[in-house]
């Protein structure tokens, strides 16, 4: 990562990197099994201004790690009847958006009329429910659901 000259960089991955997750688990970054490692992947990441795409969750959400600035993203399940295992009475500050339903995460880099890349949280109908934009300088949440 050091080398890289990129304008956003993306770590795609099985298991969260923040979570939140149950406090039972013990298999993933985001879990106090692995707190040490899972320090050490979000410092990583917020240095190199990097962020975590989750793919093994089954619940959309966005969340910031207070202590290291990371962002995480969760895609969710591709189908309703397989969301579950957090509810919305679960929800930490740290979620920025929380949706237990099934969808995807539409990731988009846009280079007109600047650099930019687009990460929007979609329903299984297409349907956006959350949206923010990253440029090299800011992020803006367009969408609240």
């Amino acid at each position: 990562m050091n080398e890289s000259d990129a304008t956003f960089k993306v770590l795609i991955q099985a298991t969260p990197t923040w979570g939140p997750d149950r406090p039972k688990k013990s298999d993933n970054h985001a879990n106090a099994a692995f707190v040490t490692e899972g320090r050490w992947l979000r410092s990583l990441l917020t240095r190199h201004n990097a962020i975590s795409i989750n793919g093994d969750r089954h619940w959309q959400y966005v969340t910031t790690d207070p202590e290291s600035g990371c962002k995480e993203f969760g895609t969710g399940p591709t189908h309703d009847s397989r969301s579950g295992g957090w509810s919305e009475s679960r929800r930490t500050p740290e979620q920025k958006f929380l949706r237990i339903a099934g969808g995807y995460l539409d990731a988009r880099l846009m280079t007109e009329p600047k650099v930019q890349l687009e990460m929007i949280h979609r329903d299984v109908n297409g349907i956006a429910k959350n949206r923010e934009v990253f440029s090299q300088i800011a992020t803006q949440n367009r969408i609240d659901n």
